[in-house]
């Protein structure tokens, strides 16, 4: 072996030491990057899910709420339609004469529909005294 190659020997070997041990701690360094990268995320990851709790819990609260003040309202409504509009309905179909007036041009199936509302709710009274539940056919109060 040449004379100036056993002088750069000792030179090599130690840059060859030198970069050997910076690609090891580079490796280690990008190992040790990766865990704490994925340790971040799994954290992020856990942050979410409880901050997602905390939004669900809130949420059904107030939905909670909102469906306690709806049917609150509703229950109100039925309580109104029975009663101030639905007595004032039955009042107002039971002595309306057109309604009993099968001239009057009321189709037969509005005629169903309000001897059906007329059965469920109220008779009508009569005018010759008595009650009638519902209203007469076209064809029957023809023949009277």
């Amino acid at each position: 072996m040449p004379a100036w190659l056993l002088r750069l020997l000792p030179h090599g070997i130690a840059l060859a030491a030198l970069l050997g041990a910076m690609l090891w701690i580079d490796r280690n360094a990008a190992t040790r990057t990766r865990a704490q990268i994925e340790t971040a995320r799994i954290m992020s990851e856990n942050q979410l899910r409880a901050e997602l709790r905390r939004s669900e819990q809130r949420l059904a609260g107030s939905i909670g709420a909102i469906g306690t003040r709806v049917t609150g309202q509703i229950d109100a409504l039925d309580a109104r339609h029975a009663t101030i509009i639905q007595p004032t309905l039955i009042r107002e179909l039971t002595r309306e004469t057109r309604f009993s007036d099968p001239a009057a041009g009321i189709t037969d199936g509005v005629r169903a529909e309000l001897n059906r509302a007329l059965a469920a709710v109220a008779c009508a009274p009569r005018p010759a005294g008595g009650l009638v539940c519902t209203l007469p056919d076209a064809a029957a109060a023809g023949a009277q």
